[in-house]
């Protein structure tokens, strides 16, 4: 065909290649051909290297497109969840607002002051930020995040399970790690105040026993009010809460949970803010990465590891909680 562009040696031979089929290869025919062409065994083995070297990128190129549409379906599930969460929690304060106004009249000024009373106060300045002990600085999302507050005396108390916790566990325990003493204690006490917030929002008792050898990794039971069954939770409490992690490991002797929640704690230990929670079936699927402490990771640690965006906001895990 006039003007048609010639073939090139690769696309030669990969169409002689296919006309025989890996079944003819040896034959007498096929490396006459060959040899009448000028091909060698050299340039059979290099079109097959770059043959699979191009499915595999095409393979690799498959798999990024699917992950941007997974995590783009994923972004639109959690903006309609937003939008359905704020309406039902506008009609609730409505409904609120007119029983109060029936019951009590217009509020004094000086009722405008929420009380917690335990549980999360709901309505925060916009845009507000919390920061971290790590530095992490977080604009509120007022329907996925939930911030608790303690006061001094709990905080304490929580320092003090996490300090006898971590004593509990022997000085084997650091030894096996290669890690700091320090920063376990540290990681075991900010762990136990995670778990008392946690506690104080959703009113399930925190599990107080000391335990040698750990608590198989759950940290909650609540009975689910949908189908009345116990489902477990774990509480993922860190300075720089950037994602979530779960263990890629599993032993006879440590279960996952099937609800993993992500949480920051700020400077004082004053504040907890529960960033979201994801199931324990979809952290299976998320990418198996090495420890970030160099530490860990020469012990062979791998975890599943979750970004931020991609968690479920918090208020449909309280509800079915406290339903």
């Amino acid at each position: 065909m006039k003007g048609a562009k010639p073939l090139t040696d690769g696309e030669i031979l990969g169409y002689l290649l296919g006309q025989y089929g890996s079944n003819q290869m040896d034959a007498a025919t096929f490396w006459a051909e060959m040899n009448a062409r000028g091909y060698t065994q050299a340039h059979i083995d290099s079109w097959c290297d770059e043959f699979y070297r191009l499915e595999a990128k095409k393979e690799q190129d498959n798999a990024a497109q699917r992950s941007r549409a997974e995590a783009s379906a994923t972004a639109r599930t959690g903006r309609e969840e937003t939008r359905r969460g704020q309406q039902e929690d506008h009609r609730q304060e409505r409904q609120g607002d007119e029983q109060g106004v029936r019951r009590q009249g217009p509020a004094a000024p000086d009722q405008d002051a929420q009380q917690e009373n335990g549980e999360a106060q709901w309505e925060r300045p916009v845009n507000e930020i919390f920061e971290t002990a790590g530095g992490r600085r977080i604009i509120v999302n007022h329907y996925r995040h939930v911030i608790v507050g303690l006061t001094p005396e709990e905080r304490d108390h929580f320092i003090k399970i996490g300090h006898d916790r971590h004593h509990s566990k022997g000085v084997h325990f650091a030894d096996a790690t290669r890690l700091n003493p320090e920063h376990l204690e540290k990681e075991d006490e900010i762990g136990s105040v995670g778990e008392g917030g946690f506690s104080k929002l959703t009113g399930l008792p925190m599990n107080t026993e000391i335990m040698v050898t750990g608590d198989n990794g759950i940290d909650f039971i609540f009975t689910h009010s949908r189908d009345n069954r116990p489902v477990t939770v774990a509480v993922s409490t860190a300075q720089k809460p950037d994602n979530l992690l779960m263990r890629a490991e599993t032993t006879e002797t440590r279960k996952h949970a099937e609800i993993w929640v992500l949480a920051g704690i700020s400077p004082d230990w004053l504040s907890l803010i529960f960033l979201g929670y994801q199931t324990r079936d979809y952290m299976l699927s998320m990418p198996r990465v090495p420890a970030r402490d160099p530490k860990l990771a020469a012990e062979g640690r791998i975890n599943h590891e979750c970004k931020q965006s991609r968690l479920l906001p918090m208020r449909p895990l309280l509800r079915a909680i406290r339903q």
